[in-house]
């Protein structure tokens, strides 16, 4: 895990060093679709889900993402739903490379079924698995660099902090990577 920080935060230092070394890019109205992988609240879920995102002239935007994924330790598959207030600090253009730096804020919601053990039917002489449905909400904070190659794709990384809250009573603070594709429009 350890490793892993020090090679995205070197990735980070190596593209602010180029964001920061080119032409400021004014902002304009962009709209993308895409699929966003997010390593959601903490190691065990993996989200692979479907994103919108929109940035205005102001240089704000937001994002939403849906999707699904499958988590580890006997857990079956689950959704979740975000939403990501961003604002733009910087955009670069060097020929079909533009590069954007932005920081985000966002909640998310997630359900899964987990297992609870096992019951007895005593009518049909049989155990089954009892499960029950868990909830996990989580408020995040980061920021992100976005590669925009010809002005129609892009390929966004964030890495943050999101603090989570589970209907086991559980809390989590956690590092969130984000990766995706969008086409933008």
């Amino acid at each position: 895990m350890k490793k892993r920080i020090i090679c995205i935060l070197l990735f980070f230092c190596i593209t602010l060093t180029y964001t920061f070394s080119n032409k400021y890019v004014d902002l304009v109205e962009d709209k993308a679709l895409g699929f966003s992988f997010t390593n959601a609240f903490n190691d065990d879920y993996m989200v692979l889900g479907l994103s919108y995102q929109q940035w205005f002239s102001n240089g704000l935007g937001f994002q939403v993402v849906a999707g699904g994924g499958d988590a580890k330790y006997n857990i079956d598959p689950f959704y979740c739903a975000e939403i990501e207030l961003q604002k733009m600090f910087y955009a670069y253009k060097l020929d079909n490379l533009t590069t954007t730096l932005y920081g985000w804020l966002n909640t998310g919601y997630c359900s899964y079924l987990d297992y609870a053990g096992y019951e007895y039917d005593p009518k049909t002489d049989n155990y089954y698995t009892k499960k029950e449905t868990l909830s996990v909400i989580g408020l995040g904070l980061g920021f992100g660099v976005d590669f925009i190659l010809s002005n129609n794709f892009s390929l966004p990384v964030k890495i943050g902090y999101i603090a989570s809250y589970s209907s086991e009573d559980d809390y989590m603070m956690n590092v969130s990577l984000n990766l995706g594709f969008r086409y933008r429009f």
